[in-house]
């Protein structure tokens, strides 16, 4: 790791849209010689193997009960030797996703929030969201008041709604209830990548891994993947099940299959007649580089709401399950154009 004085920044983030939106916001050579990256699960470790210098945390949920004791000792080892791990902290700007655990290791420090996913507050957490409702409950529950006692009050209260966090960093218009009188400030991906330099561009993709070149191939109809079964909503036969009925009515040579980041099914194994896009890359960036298709299909992916308009995007909705339906509620639906598809 470079001397200590050198980390002026820090980027906790758990997703490789909040990556991909830090690495846009700062200047480059932040981004390269100056930031001390901080991750979870959710960015691939061959993507965070790329980044300058960085720690990777497990933060996949817990499945078994030694998981979660391992992680409940994981937490109390980063609130009470944070400063020794990380002496940086003290004095950095940092931008954080401020559900995710690391989040512990800032302490009492100020932070800037990055964002989950396209109109991630409005889908997850408007005013009637399950997520909402999920989150509300468990801070008022027992165990919610005791890791509160444990961990700190940054982890375990809802998204923004802490003093700390003093500026939120969003890619469109957000409509939620914790965005009331906290400090916005929204700036596109678009529009970031555009006023980017070319050798950021060029360090960007190298993070990701994507050439220019390999997306060049237009796509006909692309389904959008989703960690179910890694977040533990669905059995794996119970995701082939439902990926059998759902695929059924498209035919397998012309549909591709866009793996999200953080999915480890085995689509290969499993629906081995289908095209696989399994680079942990998100969809955002490849859009941006200039990825085309004519269709994108979802369950319920929050990623729909960046495809561009002139693409159609038909969605079946967290319906088509019962485990879907009781995990996600009846308010996650694209702020897009949609064609709405019954299993």
């Amino acid at each position: 790791m470079r001397n200590v004085s050198d980390i002026t920044h820090v980027c906790i983030c758990g997703s490789a849209y909040a990556l991909l939106q830090y690495l846009l916001l700062e200047e480059e050579d932040v981004i390269r010689n100056h930031t001390y990256y901080i991750v979870g699960s959710g960015i691939k470790s061959e993507i965070a193997s790329r980044l300058p210098q960085y720690t990777q945390f497990e933060t996949t949920p817990c499945q078994t009960l030694w998981h979660k004791i391992k992680r409940v000792f994981v937490k109390l080892n980063l609130r009470y030797v944070r400063n020794k791990r990380f002496p940086f902290m003290q004095a950095a700007k940092i931008y954080a996703q401020d559900y995710l655990y690391p989040i512990i290791a800032i302490g009492q420090r100020p932070y800037n929030m990055l964002q989950e996913s396209p109109l991630h507050m409005t889908v997850n957490y408007g005013k009637n969201s399950q997520d909402l409702k999920r989150v509300q409950t468990h801070l008022q529950s027992l165990s919610g008041r005791l890791e509160q006692r444990l961990y700190g009050k940054v982890l375990l209260s809802l998204p923004a709604s802490t003093v700390q966090c003093q500026k939120i960093y969003l890619t469109e218009p957000n409509d939620s209830p914790l965005l009331a009188g906290k400090e916005c400030e929204i700036l596109s991906l678009a529009s970031l990548w555009e006023h980017s330099s070319e050798t950021k561009k060029d360090f960007v993709r190298g993070i990701f891994h994507v050439s220019r070149e390999e997306v060049q191939v237009p796509q006909g109809s692309v389904f959008l993947t989703q960690p179910l079964v890694d977040d533990g909503i669905l059995t794996t036969s119970e995701y082939k099940a439902l990926l059998d009925k759902l695929f059924s009515h498209y035919k397998s040579t012309e549909l591709c299959i866009k793996v999200h980041p953080r999915d480890t099914y085995d689509y290969s194994t499993n629906f081995p007649n289908f095209r696989l896009m399994n680079k942990p890359i998100n969809l955002e960036l490849l859009f941006l580089i200039g990825w085309k298709c004519d269709r994108v299909i979802s369950i319920c992916s929050t990623a729909v709401n960046a495809v561009p308009e002139g693409i159609e995007v038909e969605w079946y909705g967290a319906e088509v399950h019962p485990k879907l339906s009781a995990y996600f509620g009846d308010t996650m639906l694209p702020c897009r154009k949609y064609r709405k598809m019954e299993l």
